[in-house]
């Protein structure tokens, strides 16, 4: 290509690439109201707010006399355990201390500041890729082919701690191949897998490519080392790790196995139903015949044997085969047909083909071509999410949790309050106490609606929900207000 083309060519990649930055921060400036907010971006908001407000939402210091003490031990508390342990708090804490201080501003500007982060994690991770470990000349066109991974516009405008983990696996990706750095490579290993658990499948591949074909890692003392310093990363990752607490690791435990599982029997099951409801996702989001990510697979499994037996390209060798094994190990197993979920898989086949020196076998050649396919097709499917984000605010919902608020405020100016609690239906507008509304009682979601009523005897005052749940008791009574049913105990 002349080199005038190759410069109008690049620069209309760098123009597409800031106009998808334009849509992505136009995005974060829409809808910041805080009860409007969906459910997980609600969380990382969550996180920061019980800083920030220094509220204890679960009451875990409530027998604390000394207010100063109390006030330490609830900031220490949000930071350390939080609300959830699915995650790893790194990532939630990044939100805390750069968004964090917008909140004596106000919470629309933490929100949006929040987005921003989120946003950074991407373009960063991203950039980082293109600085360290390909040929500047192919950066532009790799910035671009990055945006046609499967949900790259969910894991850019939603709190998906993807992002960042791919950041750490390219940091420790340097450390390692580049560098030579294999401890501080897997420091960085384990705080990948500490934010999120999907991580230990590349990390385990890594460590068994580095001992064997790669025979960078092979003595017994080097393993353990490695090991160590995973965990190390690990816990900097999940600080509450360093808590010798057994209700503490039942709580990270059972948080990852429900994370992974949502709603399934088994995990470890090797469905092929699964995969064929994958395939037919993917090919809805591609919009090509089901018959291409076959051949993907075909071609890519070629390459890594020609290779291994070539012994060519050995270390990048490694991105092909993660690919493989990551993305069967989801396609296989996970139920729920989440498309950002095969989000760091397939930058592992970008990472591959950007790295090469040269492409002149033809497995590589095919390679490339069938990617440029998914890449036309995945850009086109990303530009059509990312200009259509726009959310409208329901009135009449928006109105029904007023009205509901209203309702339960007058209740406790004329009844007795015992707990001062309302468990809230979490997949409706949700308000906050010092955001939404101004009163003594606090709302949590409601995580318990199996048990449906007993919460009211012994946990909550007011529970509120879109469901209709059965009474058993007369005590209990019942007021609907629009979609919400709300339930309380009063005595006549």
């Amino acid at each position: 290509m002349p080199v005038n083309s190759k410069r109008i060519f690049n620069s209309l990649i760098l123009l597409l690439l800031g106009y998808f930055l334009f849509l992505n921060l136009k995005g974060s400036l829409q809808q910041v109201s805080y009860h409007v907010l969906h459910i997980d971006e609600r969380q990382v908001i969550d996180s920061i707010l019980n800083v920030f407000q220094i509220n204890d939402e679960f009451g875990r210091f409530d027998s604390v006399e000394n207010e100063i003490l109390k006030k330490i031990l609830i900031v220490l508390g949000e930071l350390i355990i939080g609300g959830n342990l699915d995650f790893g708090r790194l990532w939630n804490n990044l939100f805390v201390f750069i968004a964090g201080p917008f909140y004596f501003i106000n919470t629309e500007t933490v929100i949006i500041i929040e987005r921003l982060v989120q946003i950074s994690f991407f373009y960063i991770s991203i950039i980082y890729f293109a600085y360290n470990f390909i040929d500047h000349k192919k950066a532009p066109l790799f910035l671009l082919a990055s945006f046609s991974v499967p949900g790259a516009y969910y894991i850019i405008e939603n709190p998906k701690p993807d992002s960042l983990l791919m950041l750490f696996l390219l940091i420790s990706f340097k450390k390692i191949f580049k560098d030579e750095k294999y401890n501080l490579g897997f420091l960085f290993i384990g705080i990948a897998i500490g934010l999120k658990i999907i991580a230990v499948v590349p990390a385990i591949v890594l460590g068994l490519y580095l001992i064997y074909p790669l025979r960078k890692i092979n003595k017994l003392k080097d393993i353990f080392k490695i090991n160590f310093y995973t965990i190390i990363g690990l816990i900097i990752a999940q600080p509450a790790l360093l808590i010798p607490h057994p209700k503490i690791y039942s709580r990270i435990i059972s948080a990852n196995i429900h994370a992974s599982r949502y709603n399934q029997e088994k995990f470890l099951s090797f469905n092929f139903d699964n995969l064929q409801n994958w395939l037919v996702e993917l090919s809805q989001y591609y919009n090509l015949f089901t018959v291409f990510f076959g051949l993907l697979y075909i071609v890519v499994l070629n390459e890594i044997l020609q290779n291994l037996l070539r012994e060519r390209n050995k270390e990048i060798n490694y991105f092909l085969v993660s690919f493989v094994i990551t993305s069967l190990f989801i396609l296989l197993n996970v139920e729920r047909i989440w498309i950002y979920y095969l989000y760091v898989p397939a930058l592992f086949l970008l990472f591959y083909i950007f790295s090469l020196s040269d492409i002149k076998t033809f497995s590589s050649r095919l390679l490339a071509l069938l990617l440029l396919i998914f890449s036309l097709s995945g850009l086109n499917s990303h530009y059509e999410k990312i200009s259509n984000t726009y959310f409208a605010i329901d009135v009449l919902k928006e109105a029904t949790m007023f009205e509901t608020i209203a309702f339960i405020q007058d209740e406790y100016l004329v009844g007795e309050s015992v707990y001062n609690l309302v468990y809230w239906d979490p997949d409706f507008y949700f308000p906050r106490q010092g955001i939404t509304y101004e009163d003594e009682f606090k709302i949590l979601e409601n995580w318990e609606e199996g048990i449906q009523l007993q919460p009211l005897y012994s946990k909550v005052d007011f529970i509120v929900t879109k469901n209709k749940l059965k009474i058993t008791d007369n005590e209990i009574k019942e007021q609907n207000i629009g979609d919400l049913n709300i339930y309380f105990i009063k005595n006549d």
